[in-house]
């Protein structure tokens, strides 16, 4: 059953007090992220990349709908909501079929099995290692490689497969079993 809603006053959530609250929310996300260590390299954290940077609200609408636009904001680059997001993407991108016509019968069972185990993280652990650790760039290579080999047609496949190593690992090491649930 929903939460009944707070009738807001006239000014409550103002621009400047969403726009504060949400600087607030990217604060303790990098200091959370920063907080943990980076699977590629667990001698080093990870780093969280424009989390503290300065935003301007949303310009060209009436300060009720800059501060909706904020808030929505915050809850669409929650780690949850971007592994959630990731998730998805895996999914589509697991049923595409112009990647799967480029591939023969052994590719194929490869990719299907580098891509179940991505899919076996949790959200938070896959927008972890999405967002933080430089996982949405390699899986996009990996993708392009596969669709448009270069040289060794197995490449794409290879580095699809170490992603989903370093997936396990980061399934492993930020579960919200081990460190809690990331709620920011």
């Amino acid at each position: 059953m929903p939460r009944p809603r707070k009738k807001l006053r006239p000014g409550e959530w103002s621009v400047e007090r969403a726009a504060r609250f949400a600087q607030q929310t990217r604060d303790k996300r990098a200091e959370v992220v920063e907080s943990l260590p980076n699977v590629r390299n667990p001698a080093m954290n990870l780093r969280a990349r424009g989390e503290r940077d300065f935003r301007a609200a949303p310009r060209g609408y009436s300060e009720t709908r800059q501060s909706q636009a904020i808030r929505e904001q915050i809850q669409a680059t929650k780690v949850q909501s971007v592994g959630r997001r990731v998730k998805s993407s895996i999914q589509g991108n697991a049923e595409r079929p112009d990647l799967r016509n480029v591939m023969d019968r052994e590719q194929r069972r490869r990719f299907d099995e580098a891509m179940r185990r991505l899919q076996a993280g949790t959200q938070q652990s896959l927008g972890l290692l999405f967002v933080y650790a430089g996982g949405q760039e390699d899986f996009d290579l990996a993708l392009e490689r596969i669709k448009y080999p270069r040289g060794d047609p197995d490449e794409g496949f290879d580095m699809l497969e170490r992603l989903a190593d370093l997936a396990e690992l980061a399934a492993e090491a930020y579960s919200p079993k081990v460190i809690g649930r990331i709620t920011v």
